[in-house]
């Protein structure tokens, strides 16, 4: 693949990153504060799809190749929704109770995304919220990035571009749903060699979270009484609210175990290679060290491929954290 041919791949395409995250953060910023949806479908399609489109091409990277533009069977496609669905019970869990510990400390801000109340609002939502984002973000992080950190072994490429992809929200409140989700269909994405699972993985989720919110808005005054956005903490510790936590908090471990198991049989590429199969909870055969990226020659054995990214490749990545922290701070400071 060209892209592993070229020694300053990582540190071009985390300074790609870094660019990317300071025009969203300015000009991005600045669209969505005179109208968010139409901001919204601008970064999208511009910022993150056209630009990650336009820099492969100045590479001269394989388009195809790159991006895992490969067709998918019904099964893996309806598969990939159905993981969503039972991991998202676990990835709202998760991401509440980082949200109780971090109102232990600061004042939590209440989410800016527009929330639909009519049915022509949530079916606008539906395509401006979850649907462009799961296109073009996935474009961005499961198809270049990832693939550009391919070089340095499934696993790393997985966690690394997960982990770009909850910093480049720019939310502290919204890191750890974007990252776990970000690790889930960088698998999918290796398991059936396409971009297209987690593309629609991508969607069903966003999906959920409008369709809940639609009704939600539209439910019995109780509801808006329970609001927890603002404050979760504002429900009182007692030893109801824990055992309730817990009793959830199995639930929701369950169908996150029944995602993985839905995970676990998604069918795979027939025309991938061994060495492919090997992703992120899978050992590697034949005393392999896991930490390091392997190829397979044409008798089938493991080769080593001794990659060493230089240091400086990630200065982009450690800008883009100060810039992180500094604009959570801001926020919660003002």
């Amino acid at each position: 693949m060209e892209i592993r041919e070229d020694k300053n791949s990582i540190f071009q395409v985390n300074l790609f990153y870094l660019l990317m995250g300071l025009v969203l953060l300015t000009l991005g910023g600045f669209i969505m504060s005179k109208n968010i949806l139409i901001g919204s479908l601008i970064t999208s399609y511009i910022l993150v799809y056209l630009t990650s489109l336009i820099y492969t091409r100045i590479k001269g990277y394989d388009i195809r190749e790159t991006f895992k533009l490969n067709k998918i069977s019904p099964r893996q496609g309806f598969l990939s929704g159905l993981i969503v669905i039972f991991a998202y019970p676990l990835g709202i869990f998760i991401n509440y109770l980082v949200l109780l510990l971090i109102g232990l400390f600061v004042e939590l801000k209440t989410p800016s995304i527009p929330l639909p109340n009519t049915p022509s609002e949530l079916w606008i939502s539906l395509f401006v919220i979850a649907l462009s984002p799961g296109i073009c973000e996935e474009f961005m992080f499961r198809g270049l990035i990832m693939s550009v950190y391919d070089k340095l072994g499934k696993k790393k490429a997985i966690l690394y571009s997960a982990f770009l992809f909850g910093i480049f929200h720019f939310n502290l409140q919204n890191f750890i749903g974007p990252f776990l989700l970000g690790i889930v269909f960088g698998i999918m994405v290796y398991k059936t060699n396409s971009i297209y699972p987690a593309m629609i993985g991508h969607t069903v989720n966003n999906g959920i979270s409008m369709i809940i919110s639609y009704f939600a808005n539209n439910s019995m005054d109780i509801m808006e009484n329970m609001d927890m956005s603002e404050n979760p903490m504002a429900v009182d510790m007692n030893q109801y609210f824990i055992i309730g936590i817990i009793i959830l908090g199995i639930i929701v471990l369950a169908l996150g175990a029944i995602a993985l198991t839905i995970l676990r049989s998604l069918p795979e590429d027939r025309e991938m290679d061994e060495s492919s199969r090997d992703y992120i909870y899978e050992g590697v055969e034949n005393n392999v060290n896991y930490g390091e990226y392997y190829d397979v020659n044409y008798n089938g054995d493991y080769i080593e491929n001794q990659w060493k990214t230089p240091a400086y490749s990630y200065i982009p990545i450690i800008i883009v954290m100060g810039i992180y922290i500094f604009y959570n701070y801001m926020i919660f400071t003002l």
